[in-house]
């Protein structure tokens, strides 16, 4: 005698929902299997609920993403404005450390000591929607000179963690997330007194 199998375990929610498809449609009113028109039923109503999921899902994955573009857009100019400002500002009170503090801006300290780094703090992983694909983003550690960014597969077995990137700034695109499966992200920062601790890990959205 057969031992039907569901083989459903590894697949993504849009491949169960293909292959939901395929079963409601064969089973339906399939002589072979007679009195199965409520259980049919039944799993249509599951199959048409994970659709509609996913596909809610999809439509936040897209608004997230055009969120994110804007904002890096909106950082980037950020970022310039500020370098004028920061410019103006410095040659319009001669270097002078009262005049620039009275206007928020802060002033380097010359031979100043490096300090020990904090653990990184609100780190983020965010897909795109493309499989494999995640954005980390953190908040920037005073002093860092770049960061270390590692990632596991299982932050609770004993998968070990491999470092993935070394950016300079507190966000990097990776790839290389298995589709399917968790996958989490750590950061430390590194200036010239060695390497912080590292921050609390992020998972990224199975997909």
């Amino acid at each position: 005698m057969a031992t039907i199998m569901t083989k459903t375990s590894r697949l993504s929610v849009s491949e169960k929902c293909e292959r939901g498809r395929t079963i409601i449609t064969m089973s339906t009113d399939n002589p072979d299997v007679p009195g199965n028109a409520p259980f049919v039923a039944a799993f249509a109503e599951a199959q048409d609920g994970l659709a509609a999921a996913e596909l809610a899902l999809a439509l936040l994955r897209s608004s997230l993403e055009e969120g994110l573009i804007r904002r890096d857009g909106m950082e980037k100019l950020w970022d310039q404005r500020i370098g004028q400002l920061a410019g103006f500002t410095q040659a319009a009170t001669g270097g002078n450390r009262v005049a620039i503090t009275g206007t928020g801006f802060g002033v380097r300290e010359r031979n100043a000591k490096p300090q020990p780094l904090p653990a990184p703090s609100f780190l983020t992983a965010t897909t795109n929607g493309s499989p494999g694909k995640t954005k980390l983003t953190w908040e920037p550690l005073d002093g860092a000179a770049s960061y270390l960014v590692e990632m596991c597969p299982d932050v609770f077995g004993e998968a070990a963690w491999t470092q993935v990137d070394t950016p300079t700034k507190s966000s990097c695109e990776l790839n290389g997330a298995e589709p399917g499966k968790p996958c989490w992200f750590r950061v430390a920062g590194v200036n010239p007194t060695g390497q912080s601790p590292w921050s609390a890990p992020a998972c990224r959205q199975v997909m």
